[in-house]
């Protein structure tokens, strides 16, 4: 299955198209132009497309356009008895192994927490860029979470006034506010100090997460977003939808 989009502007030279998929990579002359961007959307469409199995390929000539397409495998038979199974009513179980020691080594003592799992399946999505925010609302939404997005600081504190989510994902740079201090008011908040949140944030340099943790995040993901890696560590703090529907819980 493919999914093609193009344009006819101004084209991207060979050697830039190697530079693409990388993170914050943006052409300067779109950057002088002052065009809108972070340099995330093809590297998250790729991760996205990997994720299914699939692929994105790009074709260029400088001042003719770009096209860019996106491949996806599709198994008729996949389809028929995932269409089959929905038509039923069953779900289908989503397996997770927490990691987090090996994908980033041990933890000071003074950044460990009590891990409690949450029986609520409710996320609170704090996310200022909309792209990335629907990219993660679908995926934890697929996997049978309820997800509550916002775009700021001040949206949080209002939904929070109304529901008590099993999790908070925060994102650092807020428009309105600083994360680390958002982070900082919920840890003295006798209301929210209970409230797991994690820290989504470009923020990839020596130190940074555990900058994140000093200032009483629980856990750190950077972006651009491992949909994978966020389903492990929600996991970690709230229930996996299976279990909390049966009130079962996940220990060996």
């Amino acid at each position: 299955m493919h999914f093609t989009v193009w344009d006819t502007g101004t084209g991207i030279s060979q050697e830039h198209q190697a530079e693409l998929f990388q993170p914050y990579f943006q052409i300067a002359s779109a950057i002088v132009s002052r065009e809108e961007g972070t340099g995330l959307g093809l590297a998250v469409t790729q991760k996205l497309a990997e994720l299914h199995g699939g692929w994105v390929e790009v074709e260029s000539e400088v001042e003719r356009g770009s096209r860019f397409t996106i491949v996806l495998p599709l198994n008729q038979a996949e389809v028929e008895e995932e269409g089959e199974r929905r038509r039923q009513g069953e779900t289908t179980e989503v397996a997770l192994q927490v990691s987090t020691p090996q994908l980033y080594g041990e933890l000071p003592p003074e950044h460990l927490h009590t891990i409690t799992l949450n029986p609520s399946t409710e996320i609170l999505l704090v996310e200022n860029d909309p792209p990335n925010a629907k990219l993660m609302q679908n995926y934890l939404e697929s996997l049978g979470y309820q997800v509550i997005c916002v775009k700021n600081a001040a949206q949080m504190w209002e939904v929070l006034n109304q529901v008590k989510p099993g999790i908070i994902l925060l994102d650092v740079h807020l428009p309105d506010k600083n994360g680390l201090l958002v982070v900082k008011q919920l840890r003295t908040d006798r209301n929210y100090q209970a409230i797991p949140v994690i820290a989504q944030t470009a923020m990839a340099m020596k130190g940074d997460r555990e900058t994140c943790l000093a200032a009483g995040f629980h856990d750190y993901i950077s972006k651009p977003i491992d949909l994978p890696l966020l389903a492990t560590l929600v996991s970690k703090y709230i229930k996996p939808p299976k279990f909390a529907r049966d009130g079962k819980t996940n220990t060996p």
